[in-house]
């Protein structure tokens, strides 16, 4: 999508005439989050630009005051050249030995002087190399201008007058954007804004969503993917054909125009409109014996009612019987799978609504469900909500089982099963709560399960 390939292309455009320049030593980029990534491939990717003398070094180490990093950017940038350092050493070129880490010294001092000596190495002209380029993107950061202020001081140094500078900044959302712009690196910095036009994502988005609604509703079929202007000719194993219903049902995708525009809808702050759509959906799947479609259209339709009464104050009271309907329609049409979520759902809701009751009930409702529908990782984090609903609520016995009910269920799948399906890492997340909570049998009991899975 445009939208989303427009800022990222500026950053190619603005990181490839960074390298190619040779006066500015800083280049600060402020990314969306979710652009984050891609970002720092893209400005990584400008040491194979033709016009660039320079190796890039990425250093990712979290920044923060108290803890902020720079011995661990020094070991970062060592091991990243010893790396190149065999490479060339296998083409028969031969890279200086680093000076030892000094961790005795200002952790600062010590990444400079790291940094002067892995300059030094590559300001060759028989490597054709002119310094090095560090880029900087913090995991995380806490104190930016602080963390400017000290890039700013390593960017003036004129021992590191061979090293250049990209740091790379994600943020989450605009007011942090507007609120985070460092001044404290100086004037003399080159800026780069990669962040996506609310505006245009908003006007692509409805534009898909409309041209998939006419599609549905001109008859022109589901808009899975492209198809042949002309059917091929049938073969001779082919099904037969599926003739559409002669009985009045509608058609099997007749659902998918008020879905649709439940979507548009809810984008555009229509929540009333798009609980009716999604109940004209449900109808239309049950209509056409599709009950899959009919259990979800139904479990989004309690969604919306219930996210609509929690942001007006009036509780999730409208909600519930939708969601329990869900729920048995779903069961009835022997998808407990659908069901285990739906019952999940429900409970979550009415945690936030303050129902213990009921959440419990959603709870173990959905764990007995999870487990006839064979989803481990759905029926142990049902298990350890009910438990934890219980220890915070008194219940603490009762809490207690459940919270051992879910350590039974990690503890028996195979170890390699348990941390493919996240469960390792779930039940670590379970043993802190049981040390929090004073659980020390159930955290021991934890633990010997923890060391069953190694």
């Amino acid at each position: 999508m445009n939208h989303l390939a427009k800022p990222l292309e500026a950053l190619a455009a603005r990181a490839g005439a960074f390298v190619s320049d040779q006066e500015t030593r800083v280049l600060y980029v402020s990314v969306d989050q979710d652009l984050a990534e891609a970002a720092v491939e893209i400005v990584v990717g400008q040491e194979w630009h033709p016009e660039n003398p320079r190796p890039i070094f990425l250093l990712a180490a979290p920044y923060s005051r108290k803890s902020p990093g720079w011995l661990e950017r020094a070991g970062a940038l060592r091991e990243e050249y010893e790396r190149r350092q065999d490479a060339f050493d296998r083409e028969a070129i031969t890279l200086p030995e680093l000076p030892p880490l000094d961790e005795s010294a200002e952790p600062l001092v010590t990444f400079a002087f790291q940094l002067k000596s892995v300059a030094d190495a590559f300001s060759d002209e028989e490597l054709g190399t002119k310094g090095v380029i560090v880029v900087l993107a913090p995991e995380s950061i806490e104190g930016a201008v602080h963390f400017a202020r000290e890039l700013r001081g390593l960017a003036e140094a004129p021992s590191l007058s061979a090293v250049r500078w990209i740091w790379i900044q994600a943020l989450s959302d605009a007011a942090e954007r507007e609120a985070s712009t460092p001044e404290a690196l100086g004037e003399a910095v080159w800026r780069c804004a990669c962040h996506v036009d609310a505006g245009e994502a908003q006007k692509e988005a409805s534009d898909l969503l409309g041209g998939m609604t006419t599609a549905v509703a001109s008859g022109a079929g589901f808009p899975a993917g492209a198809r042949p202007k002309v059917a091929p000719p049938p073969h001779p194993d082919d099904p037969p054909a599926v003739p559409p219903p002669a009985d009045g049902r509608p058609s099997a995708h007749a659902f998918l125009v008020p879905f649709l525009k439940a979507i548009q809808c809810q984008r555009d702050g229509g929540p009333l409109e798009a609980i009716r759509l999604l109940g004209e959906a449900r109808d239309l799947c049950v209509a056409s014996q599709r009950p899959l479609e009919a259990a979800q259209m139904e479990l989004l339709a309690a969604l919306a009612i219930a996210q609509a009464g929690l942001q007006e104050g009036a509780g999730i009271a409208p909600s519930v019987p939708v969601f329990q309907s869900a729920v048995e329609r779903a069961e009835k049409a022997e998808l407990p799978g659908i069901a285990a979520t739906a019952a999940m759902v429900l409970g979550t809701f009415a945690n936030l609504a303050k129902d213990p009751e009921l959440a419990a009930t959603s709870f173990m409702r959905s764990a007995a469900l999870a487990r006839k529908a064979a989803v481990p990782m759905l029926e142990f984090q049902a298990l350890r909500m009910a438990g934890e609903l219980g220890v915070k609520g008194g219940a603490r016995e009762r809490g207690g089982e459940r919270l051992k009910d879910a350590i039974g269920v990690a503890a028996a799948l195979p170890p390699a099963d348990a941390q493919a399906a996240g469960l390792t890492d779930a039940t670590l997340d379970l043993l802190a709560f049981c040390k929090e909570h004073g659980l020390d049998a159930l955290a021991r009991h934890a633990e010997a399960s923890l060391v069953e899975e190694v």
